[in-house]
């Protein structure tokens, strides 16, 4: 048997859920066993859910969101160019009413807006050209009265770097 796609083994849950094999209650999935049902699934590194699934000779993990969403909407509505989004923020709030398709640019602004993703300053800034040691040092060296283009010679950095930090266009989170 050959490796199933993504779609494949959502729509193999959809049906295992619709046989009865699973349980769908408040946006969780529940698996029937001989002592009740057992919450299905983990959290992955990113703190989303993920259920498993084996199929013949292979384990699937599919994100509960996803998997929920196609079967809240149908699986022909799920977009695989779009990503699910948990409008109220909290990763593990798979219900209908909380779960949508947006654009992965949607996405981002969405999280930015709840506080969910914060902006990464300073070093942690892909666009950082310096290190925190050297923001430091350039803001004492101008507290100290010295001239932003000598400090920029002297640190071999553009003026408009040194500049930027004077005007507290960055590295604005540092006090010295």
């Amino acid at each position: 048997m050959r490796k199933l796609t993504r779609r494949e083994v959502i729509a193999e849950f959809i049906d295992r859920i619709n046989k009865g094999d699973f349980v769908v209650k408040d946006g969780k999935i529940y698996k029937k066993t001989s002592k009740g049902l057992k919450r299905c699934g983990t959290y992955d590194k990113d703190g989303y859910r993920q259920v498993g699934l084996r199929i013949g000779d292979y384990a699937y993990t599919v994100k509960e969101h996803r998997l929920l969403y196609a079967y809240y909407h149908g699986l022909d509505k799920l977009d695989d160019n779009l990503t699910i989004n948990h409008i109220n923020g909290k990763k593990d709030d798979n219900r209908k009413e909380n779960l949508e398709q947006v654009t992965q640019s949607e996405n981002n602004i969405h999280a930015y807006r709840m506080g969910l993703n914060k902006p990464l300053r300073g070093e942690k800034s892909a666009r950082a050209k310096l290190t925190e040691e050297q923001a430091i040092q350039i803001k004492r060296m101008l507290n100290a009265g010295i001239n932003h283009i000598e400090i920029a010679k002297k640190l071999g950095v553009s003026y408009f770097c040194v500049f930027n930090i004077k005007r507290g266009r960055t590295w604005k989170h540092l006090s010295i």
